[in-house]
């Protein structure tokens, strides 16, 4: 019987393990593809198709209340393009849109014959400080302040949730296959374990009886359950880093504010008053430079020693506009491309490097520790059988 549960313990690890192995070898075999191809391109679909039928259901939350921001932003900017005012096209917007993100425009509709529609935009990102929210009210309210046509700006911030929402589903896909291997590894030296015990009393006496096999359950319970956080936090994908994450929305609010008619200067010191991160705080200092006397082609100059190199093109268009005169808003809607295009080849990246980081819990952790409370028991278990 002990030999039966040794057999299947290893099976069982080692069909759980195949994925795993899987989605490494299809990680290099993505690197070698090329697009012009057509077989190529084909080969990568199917190994993004293969890993997408394993995508996690969790999350959906977040991401219902962020598809219904979308949804609203979409109905926002068909009310403008007709004519609508801003508070018209929010209370529309509210009728056409269910769930939370609909009663927040109602709020925010109502508030604004009392408020203002600038006051009653800012109170609803201060109640909902999530990133889209910030982002859409931001893009509103520059289009409000600048004059500017405000249902192009709700138009491309939506365009931009709705990249993000892309992206996100295409980094989960990519590294599902590879976290639920993680979990399966994880708790199998556990599972089996257990079963191991409960099917022979001699590997349970010897487990739980003696030293030797207190010692070592105590150390295989220990080297899985750190196999376990090692592989829960190499799969909680970080975040891009803040400039990555943010430029494409900058970009995008320093276009609604050019296409307004804005000079250089008001559009950086609109942004920086209006978007949040550590690029908007930079330009609110350039601002402030500028306010004591610098130029702002030199204040925006010193940027990207301090928020790194990543914002430097957007930094050069800017300099080159205010010194030179030279068209900005082509630059911008580049800029905008560019930095969405970076920021999903960090993230396919990122999620490219679950499956080989997984290996090293599984052969430093999760192995040791199967061999502990699986093979060391029966081991134990035919040695001393030999002796009698």
């Amino acid at each position: 019987m002990s030999t039966t549960v040794a057999l299947l313990t290893v099976l069982m690890l080692g069909r759980a393990a195949g994925p795993l192995v899987e989605v490494v070898v299809a990680r290099h075999r993505v690197r070698r593809l090329r697009a012009p191809e057509p077989a190529r391109t084909a080969e990568l679909e199917a190994i993004t198709v293969g890993n997408r039928r394993l995508l996690p259901q969790v999350g959906r939350g977040a991401g219902s209340r962020e598809a219904g921001l979308v949804d609203a932003l979409d109905a926002v900017g068909r009310s403008l393009r007709s004519g609508a005012t801003i508070p018209a096209a929010l209370q529309e917007a509210a009728g056409a849109v269910s769930g939370p993100v609909g009663g927040d425009l109602a709020r925010v509709a109502s508030r604004t014959p009392v408020r203002g529609a600038v006051a009653a935009l800012e109170a609803w990102a201060r109640e909902r400080p999530e990133p889209g929210v910030r982002l859409a009210v931001a893009a509103m309210v520059l289009g409000i302040e600048s004059g500017g046509a405000p249902a192009r700006a709700v138009d491309g911030v939506a365009a931009g949730l709705r990249a993000r929402q892309a992206l996100a589903a295409e980094v989960k896909a990519l590294s599902s296959q590879a976290r639920l291997s993680a979990v399966v590894i994880a708790g199998a030296p556990l599972a089996f374990g257990t079963l191991a015990s409960a099917t022979d009393a001699g590997i349970a006496a010897f487990l739980f009886g003696t030293r030797i096999g207190i010692a070592l359950l105590a150390a295989g319970l220990l080297l899985d359950a750190l196999g376990a956080w090692w592989m829960v936090h190499i799969c909680r994908l970080r975040p891009p880093g803040a400039i990555d994450d943010e430029l494409p929305e900058v970009v995008e609010l320093l276009a609604v504010a050019v296409r307004a008619g804005l000079t250089v200067r008001l559009a950086v010191e609109a942004v920086g008053a209006r978007a949040h991160g550590i690029l908007a705080s930079e330009f609110a200092r350039a601002v402030r430079q500028c306010e004591r006397g610098a130029l702002l082609a030199d204040a925006l100059a010193e940027v990207p020693a301090r928020v790194g190199e990543r914002s430097r093109p957007l930094v050069a268009a800017l300099v080159d506009a205010d010194r030179y005169g030279s068209p900005l808003a082509p630059a911008l809607e580049r800029l905008a491309a560019d930095a969405r295009d970076g920021r999903r080849r960090a993230a396919e990246e990122r999620a490219r490097r679950v499956p080989v980081l997984l290996l090293f819990p599984l052969v430093l952790c999760i192995l040791p520790a199967f061999g502990l409370l699986t093979v060391a028991p029966l081991l134990a278990g035919a040695l001393d059988a030999l002796t009698l």
